[in-house]
């Protein structure tokens, strides 16, 4: 059941079920509502100052019915505060690698989220002051890095995200004032690093990127090293090194920044951008901006 977090059936009579505890929404023949067992292989729920460290996590996607990332994972937590993972690898998982939701405080440090069937990594639903440092999200189905619903004023450095099935990085849906630092995103599907088209109320506004390299983006076809969608404002890319090293021919990652349309102000600053990349700013005209 999608809309909930995790229950149990406590009687039955006929069709009828009972469950320990309500759902978060309506379940409805109409809309395909189903039932399944299926859970995170470690989770925590309401829980304050746990460890998880040093775990090998082996998934079973090819067998195992598909959870959504904000309900599991192969590691999930729900209001989780300052909960520290590390050392751990999570691979194979039909879902989510390590997700975190409503959780504050997260330390995710050293850890490898590999081959999931969804994001390597997913921050969200109001995890404030997150760290995800030094970890490994590579050959998942979907983004290494997805920041959800409300993730602000968190710090993600040294971190590999490589092929992943979709972006590197993915930033919308209220993400704000976070540091991205000393990244490398590359040979992922789409775009290296993404933020999403998003209403001026929704965007993922203050963000800072410096530091990174972001290289051999766009398997999948032409993409951008950094884009920028929406009604996004106030972003700051310092530093970082965009290119495209594969032979001419084989060259997807055309465009190094491609700042879209309705965007606002972004700041540029010290960054490399090479091997026939550039910088693509659609925007409409806008008093201030410094690019």
């Amino acid at each position: 059941m999608n809309s909930c977090l995790s229950i149990t059936i406590t009687g039955q009579n006929g069709n009828t079920f009972s469950f320990d505890a309500p759902l978060n929404a309506d379940c409805t023949v109409a809309d395909k509502a189903q039932a399944a067992t299926v859970f995170p292989v470690v989770g925590g729920y309401n829980l304050e100052a746990a460890r998880v460290e040093d775990l090998v996590i082996e998934g079973n996607k090819e067998e195992n019915v598909a959870l959504n990332g904000c309900r599991g994972g192969g590691i999930f937590l729900y209001r989780g505060f300052g909960t520290t993972i590390r050392g751990c690898v999570v691979r194979n998982y039909n879902g989510d690698g390590i997700s975190f939701q409503q959780s504050n405080d997260v330390l995710v440090e050293d850890c490898a989220s590999e081959g999931n069937a969804g994001l390597g990594l997913h921050p969200g639903s109001g995890s404030q002051r997150p760290v995800v440092r030094g970890c490994i999200a590579r050959n998942n189905g979907e983004d290494g890095l997805f920041l959800c619903w409300r993730v602000r004023h968190g710090v993600f450095e040294k971190n590999l995200l490589e092929n992943n099935g979709r972006y590197g990085v993915s930033i919308g849906h209220k993400d704000t004032d976070n540091l991205l630092q000393e990244n490398k995103v590359r040979d992922n599907g789409e775009d290296g690093i993404f933020f999403r088209n998003e209403t001026e109320g929704m965007a993922g506004h203050r963000n800072r990127l410096e530091g990174n390299v972001i290289e051999n983006n766009g398997r999948q076809g032409d993409a951008a090293g950094i884009r920028v969608r929406g009604e996004t404002r106030d972003l700051v890319f310092r530093n970082n090194i965009i290119r495209d090293t594969r032979p001419i021919e084989a060259r997807k990652q055309l465009v190094g920044i491609r700042i879209e349309e309705d965007a606002g102000e972004v700041t540029l600053e010290g960054n490399q951008i090479e091997a026939k990349t550039k910088v693509d700013d659609r925007r409409k005209p806008k008093p201030h901006d410094r690019s």
